[in-house]
């Protein structure tokens, strides 16, 4: 440039070049690392079946998938891991304190209270238990133990059937 420089701002300058050098360098390399492990991991991946006109199809649900779709909706279970409700059960002249508890995947128990008398009741994995203050509910007699266990079923099923469905 035709005028003279001092050493030090040379030196300066061929610094900032070689360290703006080194950086370029730098990303250079991991992005070319980057889009080479991309690359090589790419070529190993092939979709499971060809893509065909058959596979934009909106899929058919059975009634059954089209109901549970429309339970999870409306009851908004698959978002939840675990359940407690406490409430009071009226019938005609009878009240009862309830509490109906659940945890996925496979807990269930309600506990009704009337006066001094408790029932519990629940599940553990499609297995019934029965546990009682006084014998309100004779499990001896088939007909009505098996009447009890189709209603515990029946109750157990609202937050189990969102929970199966999530799992599988």
């Amino acid at each position: 440039m035709g005028q003279p420089m001092l050493r030090s701002t040379v030196r300066k300058f061929i610094i900032a070049g070689i360290v703006l050098l080194l950086i370029f360098a730098g990303v250079a390399y991991y992005v070319i690392r980057e889009v080479l492990w991309r690359s090589e991991h790419a070529e190993g991946f092939e979709p499971e079946a060809p893509l065909t006109a058959e596979a934009f199809e909106p899929v058919r649900l059975t009634p059954l998938e089209q109901l549970l779709e429309r339970h999870l909706e409306a009851t908004g279970f698959d978002d939840l891991t675990s359940l407690r409700v406490d409430g009071v059960y009226k019938s005609k002249d009878v009240e009862m304190e309830v509490r109906l508890q659940a945890r996925s995947p496979g807990l269930y128990r309600q506990t009704l209270q009337y006066g001094d008398v408790i029932i519990d009741v629940g599940m553990v994995e499609n297995e019934l238990w029965l546990d009682q203050t006084h014998p309100v509910i004779n499990m001896e007699d088939t007909k009505l133990g098996l009447v009890n266990q189709v209603v515990l079923r029946m109750e157990a099923s609202i937050p189990s059937l969102a929970w199966r469905q999530k799992g599988g």
